[in-house]
């Protein structure tokens, strides 16, 4: 993949720079990290997240636009003249998945402009990346817990799998219905899958994703992604819930024995939820 203009020019060097180069300047630019960000896209003036490891790994940024008044999220991915951007693919999937899942955002945009592809989409919140240690009360995360379990179900029962769950991948809003919204859907999948899955995110894989299963074989693991294996194996769910209410050590043990063929026992789980809601009362 050919990179965006690194910030590394300095102004004498402007000139050498290459058509491509200039028309991101005149354009109007926002700098992230050592990359060219346009600050215009189509009719859409884009404020980007400073994700600097995504941009420079994947050729992605996402952020926020303003349409009318109002708030959008907006995925940007960087693309050659001579590459298809994998956002179609994804703007296939929101469309498959939404027809059975409730908590997934509407797409309102989507096109190319340049050489920048651009998904616009309906702001259903943070996603959990960005809450931090405390910010939470154990009624809320019991909340967002059981609402990331209702979207994954949805998306099980329609045949699939997502591809990439971790924090990043869910959003939460008190203000709407559904609470927890699932997002990004480039890597979702039909289940089972020929020819085996994909593992996108091996530091929130399971073991048993990482190590490998009959019916859905993994392969090419590196040595830092053993290294994880070997620690999330040798990880009791007594250590990994400390001192949380016993709750959530059963929700947890139950997550680790399932294969992955199992359905999970979803009235384990509520109750689970709300033995944990309860608590906090």
């Amino acid at each position: 993949m050919s990179s965006p203009p690194n910030l590394g020019a300095t102004a004498p060097k402007v000139q050498e720079a290459g058509e491509e180069f200039l028309s991101l300047i005149c354009e109007g630019i926002r700098s992230v990290g050592q990359w060219f960000i346009p600050s215009r896209i189509s009719h859409y003036e884009f404020f980007p997240n400073a994700d600097i490891h995504r941009l420079k790994i994947c050729g992605k940024i996402c952020g926020i636009t303003r349409w009318k008044n109002k708030s959008y999220y907006m995925k940007l991915e960087f693309i050659p003249h001579s590459k298809q951007s994998l956002q179609q693919k994804e703007l296939d999937n929101y469309a498959l998945i939404r027809s059975t899942c409730l908590g997934v955002p509407k797409v309102f945009d989507h096109g190319r402009c340049r050489d920048w592809s651009y998904l616009v989409l309906e702001d259903v919140g943070p996603d959990l990346s960005t809450l931090r240690s405390g910010q939470l009360s154990i009624k809320t995360a019991a909340k967002i817990i059981w609402g990331m379990v209702l979207r994954l179900k949805e998306i099980h029962n329609s045949g699939h799998i997502h591809g990439d769950v971790k924090p990043d991948n869910f959003c939460y809003s008190e203000s709407r219905i559904y609470g927890v919204c699932a997002i990004d859907f480039e890597q979702l999948q039909p289940y089972p899958t020929p020819g085996g899955a994909t593992v996108c995110t091996p530091y929130w894989a399971t073991p048993r994703a990482l190590r490998g299963d009959s019916s859905l074989p993994w392969s090419d693991c590196s040595e830092s992604v053993t290294q994880q294996m070997g620690v999330k194996e040798g990880m009791l769910t007594a250590a990994l819930c400390g001192s949380l209410p016993h709750s959530c050590q059963v929700f947890a043990q139950h997550c680790v024995a399932l294969s992955l063929e199992d359905e999970p026992d979803y009235a384990l789980l509520g109750r689970c939820m709300e033995l944990l809601w309860m608590s906090a009362l």
